[in-house]
């Protein structure tokens, strides 16, 4: 369809791997000291940004698939770059 056909299996170990880029990046700002919510507090607490990042996420998703650009690095810096861009509460400075 799109010229890359790639399997099932590839499919779920990249999108698994897309979910780790974004704990990961929860993971720094933890680390970081940034937040100090629990990481279910915090995408509970921040739902309209959250819900904004997993559209994002699954953008990028799709567009690694249709230009045939998937592979494990490509979707975890999918994955953390829009926890990064997308999942921001109000008054947090960029990082």
């Amino acid at each position: 369809m799109f010229g890359t056909e790639y399997s099932f299996g590839f499919l779920l170990l990249n999108f698994i791997i897309l979910t780790m880029g974004i704990f990961s990046h929860f993971l720094k700002k933890k680390i970081r000291g940034q937040t100090i919510a629990s990481i279910k507090e915090y995408f509970k607490g921040h739902f309209v940004y959250t819900l904004t990042m997993v559209i994002a996420a699954i953008a990028g998703f799709i567009g690694l698939i249709t230009t045939g650009s998937l592979g494990i690095v490509a979707s975890f810096l999918a994955g953390y770059a829009a926890d990064s861009i997308f999942n921001k509460a109000d008054g947090e400075q960029p990082n």
